[in-house]
């Protein structure tokens, strides 16, 4: 039998970025996220570019935050590429 770890990611900066396609954010995300402070606990800031949602995670809580998105089924993507 196949053991799944989940994903971890090392910090290297004070924010991490987490890549969340727009259609799973309005679908899924708004919905599971829709408190005020759950948002503002997690998410230092977030940025749309194109068909995508930027998330500046902070680095303390960004793997709380992604075993959360796998919890409720978001994909997401972790990125270390500048994007602005």
């Amino acid at each position: 039998m196949q053991i799944q770890l989940p994903i971890q990611i090392r910090p290297t900066r004070a924010t991490e970025t987490i890549i969340i396609s727009s259609v799973d954010y309005m679908n899924k995300f708004k919905d599971k996220f829709r408190n005020k402070q759950l948002q503002d606990f997690f998410i230092f800031g977030k940025t749309t570019v194109g068909n995508n949602i930027y998330f500046e995670i902070r680095s303390m809580r960004v793997n709380e935050f992604v075993k959360m998105l796998d919890d409720f089924s978001i994909r997401w993507r972790h990125t270390t590429e500048d994007y602005k």
